[in-house]
């Protein structure tokens, strides 16, 4: 059986130093992932570029990517378990998108509460909140 880099790498590292690594990365993740949000709606102005913050998004999955495979063979949790959550998780997922298709975009379901493109489709959200003095108070198309 061969063994893999990330196994090799996983077995020179003490279990706190992979988990702080791993935790580390995680952090650096979310940090990529706010700066991209605040380029795509730009309500807070950044000088990061969309392919600049992209490519950073990118690099930090591929290091928590990594961390990932390294933590399971470090640890010996199984793939099985994590693919059973993570189709369980996609499930309760999936119910919550459908319970909230009516301010959905109608062509991909992506949720918005505005009016702008949608980022997936890049077609417009045809929902918008109700305005003040609509009898039912219920969203209505637009």
């Amino acid at each position: 059986m061969t063994i893999s880099k990330t196994d090799l790498i996983a077995d020179r590292m003490q279990t706190p130093a992979l988990l702080e690594g791993f935790a580390e990365e995680a952090a650096e993740l979310a940090q990529a992932v706010l700066k991209l949000a605040r380029v795509i709606r730009k309500e807070n102005p950044t000088p990061v570029t969309a392919q600049a913050a992209l490519e950073n998004l990118i690099e930090e999955m591929t290091d928590v990517y990594l961390y990932s495979e390294m933590v399971t063979y470090k640890l010996r949790i199984s793939l099985w378990d994590v693919v059973r959550r993570e189709n369980a998780k996609e499930e309760r997922w999936l119910q919550r998108l459908a319970e909230s298709e009516k301010r959905s975009c109608t062509d991909c379901y992506w949720f918005r509460h505005d009016r702008a493109p949608c980022f997936d489709c890049k077609s417009h959200v045809l929902w918008q909140p109700a305005e003040k003095g609509d009898a039912d108070g219920t969203e209505r198309g637009v």
